[in-house]
């Protein structure tokens, strides 16, 4: 699966719900795939102004349940890098980031 090319192909659904639902769809696979690098990605990308802040917000909530479904060492990685990434926009995405440094205190 070229990542790019589905995240594009989200991106273009018209239905804001539709492209939550297969957002957070996308997520699962990667995880179920072990994919932290394609993980990475992907929430660069939701996190970036192309994708409406009413879709990014639900799919990092539920990103953050997804990846406690990674071994230690992923789980870690990935939120480190998660937090990293949400920066820029704490404020609009603060419970996220709050669960996310949960879940790397609980490792």
């Amino acid at each position: 699966m070229d990542l790019n090319s589905e995240l594009e192909r989200i991106s273009s659904i018209d239905s804001l719900k539709e492209q939550v639902t297969e957002y957070s769809s996308l997520t699962d696979k990667l995880v179920q795939a072990t994919a932290t690098e394609k993980l990475s990605q992907q929430i660069a990308y939701i996190l970036t102004d192309t994708v409406a802040l009413t879709v990014s917000r639900p799919v990092l909530e539920h990103f953050t349940s997804a990846v406690q479904h990674l071994a230690k060492e992923e789980r870690i990685s990935i939120c480190r890098t998660a937090i990293d990434l949400v920066q820029d926009r704490l404020l609009a995405f603060e419970d996220s980031v709050k669960k996310l440094r949960e879940i790397l205190s609980g490792c």
